[in-house]
């Protein structure tokens, strides 16, 4: 924070207009130790509008690799409408103690609903993205050939029993009524599959961490809500700067 403090010093006002805090998965589930940390950081940076991100659950169990909501069985931590996760997002909402400026609710975007206890505790499923391979891939090219046209950044699965099997999609190139899809360096395709296996586009590998695909969707809402002044005043220069810790982040905007 110190070289942010020393921008404002020379520039004259702070190079991000807002705080948007995504911690409490790692190591701020609690909410005594939230507010010395939102405090602390609110005092360091007077003024700044300070928005709290409520946090997606941890689904581990899961029998069709997070492709239908049915399949997901979060762990009871995790689980609405009691589980520690619950009632620590339900205090974020209710934006306890006065302690934020603004509460943005991923749980629209990161989760598959919130009007629903059982929605909630779960990763959104992509029904409409799902289809057949239209030739025999060997599992091993980073390019196969898909009936339908994923969008960048989806998480294809291979196999619905391995949740782990999977790549992320870096490029989609119609090709005559199918579509030439580019896998990210690193995918798992689980072995061979013939033309006419069958592929889905999924939130997570592992039930914690979201698709590139769902940041992308929540980055892009963030930043409609901050247009829209939905998130407090812009009162400074338009530009951004971050800082990180572990898993958890605060950005400021």
């Amino acid at each position: 924070m110190r070289p942010l403090l020393e921008l404002q010093k020379r520039g004259g006002h702070l190079p991000f207009t807002h705080i948007l805090d995504q911690h409490g998965n790692n190591g701020l589930l609690d909410w005594p130790s939230l507010k010395t940390h939102v405090e602390i950081v609110k005092e360091i940076f007077p003024g700044v509008p300070y928005v709290k991100v409520t946090i997606p659950p941890r689904v581990r169990n899961t029998t069709d690799a997070y492709r239908t909501l049915d399949g997901q069985q979060p762990v009871a931590f995790d689980s609405y409408p009691s589980g520690a996760r619950a009632l620590f997002n339900n205090d974020i909402l209710a934006n306890r103690d006065n302690l934020f400026d603004a509460v943005f609710h991923a749980g629209r975007y990161g989760m598959a609903g919130d009007d629903d206890d059982f929605l909630r505790s779960r990763f959104p499923t992509f029904p409409d993205l799902s289809g057949t391979l239209t030739r025999d891939w060997d599992g091993v090219s980073s390019t196969c050939y898909l009936d339908f046209a994923p969008r960048y950044g989806d998480r294809l699965n291979f196999v619905a029993t391995s949740p782990s099997l999977g790549g992320h999609v870096v490029q989609v190139v119609p090709r005559d009524g199918e579509f030439e899809v580019t896998l990210e360096v690193g995918f798992s395709s689980g072995g061979p599959h013939p033309a006419g296996s069958s592929f889905a586009c999924t939130p997570t590998r592992d039930g914690t961490h979201e698709s590139p695909r769902l940041h992308m969707i929540e980055a892009a809402a963030y930043e409609d809500m901050k247009l829209a002044g939905v998130l407090g005043p812009i009162a400074a220069a338009n530009c951004s700067a971050s800082t990180t810790s572990g898993a958890s982040q605060d950005l400021m905007t």
